[in-house]
């Protein structure tokens, strides 16, 4: 186990107090350039992140039922036609390490079959396709939903107001140093 795994004591003779006024402080606008642009793509993300909506997958025929399995007539699994299974916690868990990832670098439909497949065989049950199932060609076929920003919750976020001022700052800046360097040159 290393010492960071461990832990070290406050007091351990190792441990040196940092000099804070030997750091120097700045502000991000004034920054080298690629930390600059880290801290803007990093606000940009996050707003996107805040303010992005979730398609409604409700009606969606990839997320429709594509098969159940039953176990002495008792449904154990249900499984979409993406090939997300549906279950118990007790049996999710016992299902976890077991079931394929996906069928020659597929998912959808094949998966999905392959999915109820192992949980029958594994549990002595049966496979029941749904009147929902899709094939792999109409599953491909299909549109997909995609996650929107709202641009306009963006826009009006003040996060969204401060990294505008940031960046007004940053153009500031560059432009005192090349007018600086122009006037030394």
């Amino acid at each position: 186990m290393t010492s960071l795994q461990a832990g070290l004591p406050i007091n351990h003779p190792n441990i040196k107090l940092i000099d804070n006024s030997k750091l120097k402080s700045f502000a991000i606008h004034e920054g080298p350039q690629d930390l600059y642009q880290r801290f803007v793509d990093s606000r940009e993300k996050f707003l996107e992140i805040r303010h992005s909506q979730m398609p409604d997958t409700s009606s969606h025929p990839a997320y429709q039922d594509y098969a159940t399995v039953r176990v002495d007539g008792k449904v154990v699994a249900e499984i979409d036609n993406n090939g997300f299974v549906t279950t118990s916690s007790a049996l999710g868990a016992e299902l976890a390490d077991g079931l394929p990832g996906q069928v020659n670098g597929r998912t959808g439909p094949v998966l999905a079959q392959a999915r109820a497949e192992y949980i029958a065989g594994l549990l002595g049950g049966k496979v029941e396709k749904s009147a929902s199932a899709l094939t792999q060609h109409q599953f491909e076929a299909l549109p997909k939903p995609s996650i929107s920003v709202d641009r306009a919750a963006v826009e009006a976020d003040p996060l969204y107001h401060d990294l505008q001022k940031i960046k007004q700052a940053r153009t500031l800046f560059l432009a005192q140093q090349i007018g600086q360097s122009a006037t030394t040159a």
